[in-house]
């Protein structure tokens, strides 16, 4: 069984934080079948699209340097031989979804996979 691992991307202060389960600001919650952040500081959380916060879950999976990689990263791939940055959203623990407009192809993660970004703060790479 995978570690589960959350990261959080604040909109408001423009960071990326790793939730802790020793920092005492953060909370998870489990709602209706799907996890949410709260900021126990200021009683934000992760829950509607206007939200200050975007809750992000770690693949199970690191790159070619051991970054671990989660939804939301941009990735450098390559793909038939041809180097390419593209970003991906996860589809299931051993199949990444690319971020093309059709959503498709679907390409397992191998050795030539490194994460250069988020599209947070990176959102530029995929211009």
């Amino acid at each position: 069984m995978r570690e589960i691992k959350f990261r959080v991307y604040d909109k408001g202060l423009k960071i990326m934080k790793l939730l802790d389960e020793n920092d005492s600001h953060d909370e998870l919650r489990f709602l209706g079948g799907s996890v949410h952040y709260y900021n126990l500081q200021n009683g934000c959380g992760s829950m509607g699209d206007d939200s200050e916060y975007v809750l992000m879950e770690w693949t199970g999976l690191v790159d070619k340097n051991g970054k671990e990689i989660y939804e939301g990263d941009i990735l450098r791939i390559s793909m038939q031989g041809d180097m390419q940055t593209i970003p991906f959203v996860v589809d299931n623990l051993w199949d990444l979804r690319i971020g093309m407009e059709n959503n498709d192809p679907y390409m397992r993660i191998d050795d030539d996979v490194e994460v250069i970004g988020n599209i947070y703060e990176h959102g530029d790479l995929i211009k």
